[in-house]
């Protein structure tokens, strides 16, 4: 991605941590935190289902619910293996229930750092894709485990799981969208097939009408828009992420990100 040197541009890259509240029984609000590196968020404005049960065949299966402030994390490691170490290993990380990687390191044997106190979910696409997964979800294992499941989606670049919670379901995304390297035409048509995959999921987890459903999308998107980027911007990059801002109206997405806020800095 073009730069000048020792600067970035604002862009939908913030890193940090961001908090969602369960509100059980009570009406949905939407509740702008500080935002991270492209943490957007949908709180359908349906009743909460205060059964919190799921119905099948007549019968009533009880969900596991989590009762809690859910605290998640987006990281880019720039396929950094000390860097996600340092990350994994650290105490404070310890008191975060999510972490959303993006460009993850992989070892010789195309291994993912694992630990005794995280759940690791990899991407799952239906077919055999070959190709490098640029997409983690870590859960603590202090969350209950069957609170949380994978769910399916296509697409190497974009992992995705359930969360039950007392306030309805979230569906939890950590996504990565490669910078624009070649032809715009090229990288539009690789974030579409991100986005359509996203879709997809979204659509075949959300619940009926009688459910309440959030969605959490955090991730590195590597798109600048006014939307976000306020007016310092290069004029050139402007209308790059068209695809990501229609995506954001479609499902209802605002970024968590003040106008124009720096998101990211050079190691230097």
């Amino acid at each position: 991605m073009p730069s000048m040197p020792g600067h970035r541009s604002p862009g939908l890259e913030l890193q940090g941590t961001t908090e969602m509240r369960a509100l059980p029984g009570g009406p949905q609000q939407k509740r702008l935190s500080r935002g991270d590196k492209a943490t957007l968020r949908r709180l359908r404005t349906r009743a909460p289902n205060r059964s919190y049960g799921m119905h099948q065949s007549g019968h009533e299966i009880s969900t596991p619910v989590l009762m809690t402030i859910l605290k998640i994390l987006q990281l880019n490691t720039m396929r950094s293996k000390a860097c996600m170490e340092a990350l994994i290993n650290d105490k404070q990380t310890a008191e975060i229930d999510i972490l959303l990687i993006q460009e993850p390191s992989i070892s010789y044997y195309r291994t993912h750092t694992q630990h005794r106190c995280w759940q690791l979910y990899q991407p799952n696409p239906a077919a055999n894709s070959e190709g490098r997964c640029r997409s983690l979800i870590y859960v603590n294992k202090r969350l209950s485990p069957s609170a949380h499941k994978q769910v399916q989606c296509n697409n190497l670049d974009a992992t995705g799981i359930l969360v039950n919670t007392s306030a309805g379901s979230i569906l939890v995304f950590s996504v990565y969208i490669p910078p624009i390297g070649g032809t715009r035409e090229a990288a539009e048509a690789e974030l579409q097939n991100t986005l359509q995959a996203l879709d997809m999921t979204i659509t075949q987890n959300t619940p009926n009408s009688d459910g309440a459903c959030h969605l959490v999308i955090g991730g590195d998107f590597n798109r600048q828009d006014p939307l976000w980027g306020g007016d310092n911007i290069q004029p050139y990059r402007v209308g790059e992420a068209t695809g990501l801002v229609g995506f954001m109206e479609e499902h209802g997405l605002y970024h968590q990100l003040q106008r124009g806020q720096a998101t990211c800095w050079t190691l230097t």
